[in-house]
């Protein structure tokens, strides 16, 4: 690992070579699998967290039972009871396989009813939206945005608070607070 700018980044030098065991084991695993099973992962690869109703009225009560079973899933026992993956390495191995088109595709399904409110959605959820939206290349809705970044300064990711930005219109109402939150960023 190297140090760059705080953040530790892997070394240009560094061997690789059990980057892809990992995919590899992951891709085996998940090949066993049914593919609506393959669809949940992909779908939590992306989402990172999401709540638990979501997933439900989306897949089936029954595979989502049996993934928690299979400890495949963990699903947070909080008041909002979210989901995520059990390896978070699963998830960044199969974010890497996935199209854009595919990441759209899947966003879709999970937010066929767009965005859930902003006062309605955790931080960890809120920052998830924001990189799996980034990631499909496509834009969050403004107040969705500013949030995102505000929580991104919060947790000291100033880079992905500019990411959140980016794409914001300038309007009288939120260019201001816009301006505020790059400059702290920068």
């Amino acid at each position: 690992l190297a140090a760059a700018d705080g953040v530790w980044t892997l070394a240009p030098d560094a061997e690789m070579g059990g980057i892809r065991q990992i995919d590899d084991l992951v891709r085996a695993r998940l090949e066993r699998q049914p593919p609506r099973i393959q669809t949940i992962v992909e779908a939590l690869a992306c989402a990172r967290r999401i709540p638990l109703q979501r997933l439900l009225s989306v897949f089936r009560r029954e595979d989502l039972a049996q993934m928690e079973d299979d400890g495949l899933i963990t699903v947070d026992d909080g008041g909002r009871h979210t989901v995520a993956l059990a390896d978070p390495l699963v998830g960044e191995v199969v974010r890497g396989w996935l199209s854009v088109p595919r990441r759209r595709e899947l966003r879709t399904l999970l937010m066929s009813d767009g965005e859930p409110p902003v006062e309605a959605i955790a931080v960890l959820e809120l920052l998830g939206l924001a990189a799996w939206t980034r990631e499909c290349h496509t834009l969050l809705p403004p107040r969705h945005a500013l949030a995102a970044a505000s929580a991104s300064l919060r947790l000291f990711a100033p880079r992905f608070a500019l990411d959140c930005l980016e794409g914001i219109d300038r309007e009288a109402t939120t260019w201001p607070t816009v301006q505020h939150l790059r400059a702290r960023a920068l």
